[in-house]
C-alpha cells in the first residue's frame, strides 16, 4: 500500500475514534422517556466493524506478496 494511502486510513481511525466521544455525549444527552431511541451502542459497534476492516486492510497489504510470473524455463538437454 502506498505510504500516502495509509496516511489517509490512520487518520481515517482516528476521526472514527474522536466519534466515538460525540457519540457517547449524544447517548448522555438522550431524553430517557423518549419513545423512540437511538441505539447508540450499534452505532458503536457498527464503528468498531469498520475500524477493524481498515486495520485489516493496513495489515494485509503490507504482508500480501506481489503475484509473481511462474517459472517455466527448461534447464536440461
Amino acid at each position: 500500500m502506498q505510504s500516502e494511502e495509509k496516511k489517509v486510513l490512520f487518520r481515517l481511525v482516528r476521526e472514527i475514534e474522536e466519534l466515538e466521544v460525540l457519540i457517547d455525549e449524544a447517548n448522555l444527552k438522550a431524553n430517557p422517556n423518549s419513545r423512540i431511541k437511538f441505539d447508540y451502542e450499534q452505532l458503536k459497534d457498527d464503528l468498531l466493524l469498520i475500524t477493524q476492516g481498515i486495520h485489516a486492510h493496513i495489515r494485509i497489504s503490507d504482508f500480501t506478496p506481489r503475484t509473481l510470473k511462474p517459472i517455466v524455463g527448461q534447464y536440461g538437454r
